[in-house]
């Protein structure tokens, strides 16, 4: 995504077109049209030219035609433009527009929800704070208090703090979604000087609602939770329950039933396999027309029957399914692979756990109309990737236990050349082929050796739109191969590394330090995380961090070295955004 700048913001909005366009310009061309043939040349053979009454009648006469454009401009939104111009044959006309957004605050707030925070923060600014709404007015106070890149365009309600909270309440209208978890409604009327019906008509404020429930076995979540969706059932479009033990009445799968609009469930349970299914019952009514995501996650045995009904349905795009086994595995398994939704053009998602016998039965199926996968590793799980269409699939989650068929699997990932996120419990094979990963955007894994690690970096030097590496648990394996493609993926927009499993040496400071220096004026956040460092490597970074705008430091180090870390972090300026007790913390760059 390109990055909006102030300029780019203030342009846009000077180029803005609002009101009653249709009705509005046929005013303005005629007013324009009058003006051009006033200020037309005059033909050689025109008499009376100089004359001073025709003169003076004639610069009245625009004067006020000028004015009535004036009047008409602000409104449509248009100029006399060079193409004008030349279409007319007349002088351009510069118009003066007033600074006045007549955008529609439903529209305005649509636009703001499907672009990042950055450029968000960006238009609101280039925008005068007398012309914005009054939610965009509380979101800008919101945004001087709490960082909203987490929040937005989804706020996590009872994830502001406390002290903050009533301000968030007045600035949900700016949010296409509220996170809103049922038990912390209740314990943030004994916690905050607000009523629970306060905090539930605030709800209303927003478009949408994602609820989360748990059941802590107790009268108190069951009371808010049915206080919200007999408020607001209509607009919750995602439910998260999580059940340690069986609720003692209905009032889950009741508040379940009346949340027709859900979008997105999941639900969470340790054994009782009849309760799980019950709740998912409940979001499966005639009236739940909009269920496209499920996710089932219990220990024990799943009879999947509510499973296999709702996979015929055209809504169906993801399923996500955790359990020690299934019942009516063949039945799912071709349910799955015959639903009209999961199998249809799109984003469509199959995540499957536990049950080697589904997936025995899954791999007889043509599955190339999937697109997101996540499989624990087994070898009925190289067949089902082999009945992937590896051209399409985005997004690709492998769970441990390739290791021991990491031949087989290498062979069989170095098909996938459309991923988006791939994950990788394991190590990557060493058969990893170089190949490319243009569209890769995600990337969490471990690297075993350094012939692999040079073929990685080869490979991610590819990525032309990569936004998170993490290396995990990579054996120590040296970092050196990936010091020439570092500066090009923070350049292309990298926001976040995590080397937090490898030992942080100096080496690993300095590399990081010199592909800091390609970016230090890069408006893009980005967040780097590692291991314990030591004063020398310390210092190399945290030189390097002053220089940079927009990047924050996870790091930690020895006990015995607080005094002389905190003193280099006063140093070279840093923002403390978090401090650890055992030392280290989070260092924000000092722009």
């Amino acid at each position: 995504m390109t990055r909006m700048t102030k300029q780019d913001a203030n342009d846009l909005l000077r180029r803005a077109t609002f009101g009653d366009v249709e009705h509005q310009l046929p005013a303005a061309a005629s007013a324009i049209d009058e003006l051009v043939a006033v200020a037309a040349p005059a033909p050689v053979d025109q008499t009376a030219i100089d004359d001073g009454a025709a003169a003076v009648q004639e610069h009245e006469t625009a004067a006020a035609l000028m004015a009535h454009v004036h009047e008409v401009q602000p409104a449509v939104g248009i100029s006399v433009n060079a193409a004008d111009d030349l279409e007319v044959k007349a002088p351009r006309v510069d118009v003066v527009r007033s600074h006045v957004l007549h955008l529609p605050e439903v529209l305005l707030q649509h636009i703001l929800t499907i672009i990042a925070w950055e450029d968000v923060a960006a238009f609101v600014e280039a925008v005068p704070t007398a012309s914005q709404p009054a939610a965009l007015q509380r979101l800008t106070m919101l945004a001087g208090v709490v960082d909203l890149h987490d929040h937005w365009p989804r706020i996590n309600l009872f994830k502001i703090p406390d002290k903050h909270l009533r301000l968030a309440l007045t600035a949900l209208p700016a949010f296409s979604s509220i996170k809103v978890d049922a038990v912390s409604v209740w314990q943030a009327v004994e916690r905050l000087a607000v009523t629970r019906r306060e905090l539930i008509d605030a709800l209303g404020l927003g478009r949408q609602l994602e609820l989360t429930w748990a059941d802590y076995s107790g009268a108190a979540p069951h009371v808010a939770l049915s206080d919200i969706v007999s408020a607001w059932s209509d607009r919750v479009t995602a439910v998260e329950v999580f059940m340690f033990d069986p609720p003692t009445d209905t009032t889950v799968r009741d508040a379940l039933a009346r949340c027709v609009n859900v979008q997105r469930a999941g639900f969470y349970c340790r054994e009782d396999s009849t309760t799980i299914n019950a709740c998912v019952d409940a979001v499966m009514t005639p009236a739940h027309i909009h269920l496209e995501s499920l996710k089932v996650c219990t220990r024990g045995a799943y009879n999947a029957d509510c499973i296999v009904a709702w996979l015929q349905t055209p809504y169906a795009k993801a399923l996500d399914l955790s359990c020690s086994t299934v019942h009516c595995n063949g039945c799912l398994a071709k349910a799955i692979a015959t639903s009209p939704g999961l199998t249809s053009p799109g984003l469509t998602s199959l995540k499957i756990q536990g049950d080697d016998e589904l997936l025995r039965a899954l791999a007889k199926y043509d599955l190339h109309r999937l697109t997101r996968v996540q499989i624990e590793m087994t070898p009925c799980a190289l067949d089902v990737l082999r009945r992937l269409d590896a051209t399409k699939v985005t997004s690709l989650n492998v769970g441990g236990g390739h290791g021991q068929y990491a031949d087989a699997f290498g062979d069989v990932l170095a098909g996938f050349s459309a991923l988006e996120r791939l994950t990788l419990a394991d190590p990557l094979p060493s058969n990893f082929g170089a190949g490319t990963c243009h569209r890769l955007v995600a990337y969490h894994g471990l690297v075993h050796d350094e012939t692999v690690m040079q073929q990685f970096a080869q490979w991610l030097g590819t990525a032309r739109a990569l936004k998170r590496l993490c290396l995990s648990n990579s054996l120590r394996v040296p970092l050196n191969a990936l010091g020439s493609i570092l500066p090009q993926l923070m350049q292309r927009g990298l926001e976040y590394c995590e080397f937090s499993a490898h030992a942080a040496s100096p080496a690993i400071a300095e590399l990081l330090a010199n592909a800091l220096m390609y970016r230090r004026r890069h408006a893009r956040r980005l967040t780097i995380h590692l291991q314990t460092l030591s004063l020398d490597a310390l210092e190399v970074l945290l030189s390097a961090l002053a220089t940079c705008r927009n990047v924050t430091l996870h790091v930690m180090w020895k006990a015995n070295d607080i005094a002389a870390a905190n003193a280099l972090v006063a140093l070279h300026r840093l923002r403390v955004v978090l401090k650890y007790y055992s030392g280290g913390g989070m260092f924000a760059s000092p722009v």
